[in-house]
């Protein structure tokens, strides 16, 4: 019983750092943006 538990809890792992992997780069590239929208606002 226990080995199936830790195979469920290891797929659920691994798909979270998939998605984890997946969303990150899309999450920074819009931090990015934000952040030079920032800048140039407080420019003005």
């Amino acid at each position: 019983m226990q080995t199936v538990v830790k195979r469920v809890i290891g797929n659920l792992e691994a798909k979270f750092n998939d998605n984890f992997a997946k969303i990150m780069p899309k999450f920074n590239d819009n931090f990015a943006k934000i952040c030079k929208n920032n800048a140039r606002n407080n420019d003005a």
